[in-house]
């Protein structure tokens, strides 16, 4: 558009109107007013960009310039001449600037198609997730390659920022900075603080998201440096990844945890105390979860004071009625270590002909969690 200006002041100053030669009054008179008059036409029609009158009018002015070399071989025609090819070439420049310019028009507004698809498919989604480990670093490396390239459109963004969608997508995204990214980091932390060592878990998917959450937040800061959140955003992320620099430092994070955690693990203090039902608690895990733990219960305490009566949705009759405890077991077979359940562990009794009766144990069948023996007191 630039050039365009230029080369339309440069004619405006070149294509001055040619004054018709006034002492001339030889054969060829007529033709060189006619070939005068249709170059100065030609000029102005330039100038309005009313191309096809003006080439027009310089075809004329040649077919002047022929009669008059015709009629009068001595008048000369050099400046005449001269004036139809500047004006020509002006013609034929100005016209290929403006087709360029239509061009560059479509090719952006192409780009900026590609620019605001490209923007939904990597900025405008809230939690970056690795999707297959064993391809984690490359699709890492994928992502963060695509997001720079939207960065460094600087001027394609810039002209986005007019664009009716800015405004939806910064307060999209504004939301996403929020509550979205604490909960993403949040579940990273936890993966983080109990890695276990054991690769191919959930804590070596933690390590590439968090690296992928701040690519995300990078490139959002970067390309809207104007928000304030975004930046936030972005030192949060990054305060993240220092926090796990790498997988050798979580891995030992964890284990320095799942350590401390066992020493620290113990028995709840009863809610009350109950042989008879302690006893019942830990002869039903014996017998119904013990084969399948390869283990024996230790000890067991209620963590309920009474009984939750249980009844019929529809009729309110009483079925039945649980009290809650916690066990303590150890492994007859394998490391011969000791656990604790991990939830609260239940016995139920059916209500039959006005009292509760056939009492049995009720657990949710997951894993223990480690323990020292010791700490079962």
């Amino acid at each position: 558009m630039k050039a365009l200006k230029f080369l339309l002041i440069i004619l405006t100053l070149n294509t001055t109107m040619i004054a018709q030669d006034s002492n001339y009054n030889g054969p060829a008179k007529m033709h060189v007013t006619n070939a005068t008059k249709q170059i100065n036409e030609a000029s102005t029609n330039i100038q309005k960009k009313l191309y096809t009158n003006a080439e027009n009018k310089l075809e004329m002015a040649e077919k002047s310039i022929t009669q008059i070399k015709a009629k009068d071989a001595s008048y000369n025609t050099a400046t005449m001449e001269a004036e139809i090819k500047k004006l020509k070439a002006s013609m034929e420049a100005t016209i290929n600037e403006e087709k360029n310019g239509i061009e560059a028009k479509k090719e952006k507004s192409k780009e900026m198609v590609k620019l605001k698809n490209d923007i939904h498919d990597y900025f405008d989604e809230p939690i970056y997730s690795t999707k297959i480990l064993s391809l984690a670093q490359k699709q890492l490396d994928e992502y963060k390659t695509k997001v720079q390239s939207i960065v460094d459109r600087k001027d394609l963004l810039e002209d986005f920022k007019k664009d009716n969608d800015y405004p939806s997508l910064i307060s999209r995204l504004k939301g996403y900075s929020d509550l979205s990214l604490n909960m993403a980091i949040n579940d990273i932390v936890i993966a983080c603080e109990n890695s276990d060592g054991v690769k191919g878990s959930n804590w070596e998917n933690a390590f590439y998201d968090m690296r992928g959450l701040k690519a995300h937040w990078d490139g959002i800061s970067q390309s809207f440096s104007e928000v304030k959140e975004f930046a936030d955003a972005a030192k949060k992320c990054g305060e993240l990844c220092a926090k796990y620099p790498t997988l050798q430092k979580i891995e030992a994070i964890g284990k320095g945890n799942k350590t401390a955690a066992i020493k620290a693990r113990k028995l709840p203090s009863p809610t009350v105390k109950d042989t008879k039902l302690e006893q019942i608690l830990i002869v039903g895990f014996d017998k119904k979860y013990g084969p399948a733990y390869r283990a024996k219960a230790v000890k067991a305490v209620l963590t309920q004071d009474g009984w939750t009566t249980e009844r019929n949705v529809i009729t309110g009759i009483v079925t039945g009625r649980n009290r809650t405890g916690k066990i303590a077991y150890k492994t007859t077979e394998g490391d011969g270590k000791c656990y604790l359940l991990s939830n609260n562990i239940f016995i139920y009794e059916e209500y039959i002909g006005g009292s509760f009766t056939n009492s049995q144990v009720i657990y949710n069948g997951l894993g223990g969690e480690e323990m020292l023996c010791e700490n079962i007191k």
